[in-house]
């Protein structure tokens, strides 16, 4: 995809006041790209974790057909599993939860 890198190279600063970073450059300006089906690849924190405060009540599910379950950022997988999740302020601590995840246990490799 060499017209990616082309069109950046002739305009690079209205691509850089389009998109906030590299990623979303990328996608937006692919052409005849094939993405997996949206439910194949899940965010745990974004897609599975129940909204506040469901978090602190709620184990996360696992929707039947997700393939892989991205973790950006904090929790960590085994924290997840664990339900810890590691926070330092302590006013993070009224929102930031998550309940003991087993299911991580059986799928992580």
């Amino acid at each position: 995809m060499t017209y990616i890198f082309d069109a950046f190279n002739r305009d690079g600063e209205r691509f850089l006041t389009r998109y906030r970073n590299s990623q979303k450059y990328i996608s937006g300006e692919a052409k005849d790209m094939v993405f997996w089906p949206p439910e194949w690849c899940l965010s745990f924190k974004h897609s599975l974790l129940p909204r506040w405060p469901l978090n602190f009540f709620l184990i996360p599910k696992l929707p039947q057909g997700t393939k892989v379950v991205a973790f950006t950022g904090k929790p960590d997988p085994d924290e997840a599993r664990d339900g810890h999740w590691p926070v330092k302020s302590s006013w993070k601590r009224l929102y930031k939860h998550v309940r003991a995840t087993p299911w991580i246990a059986e799928h992580w490799r």
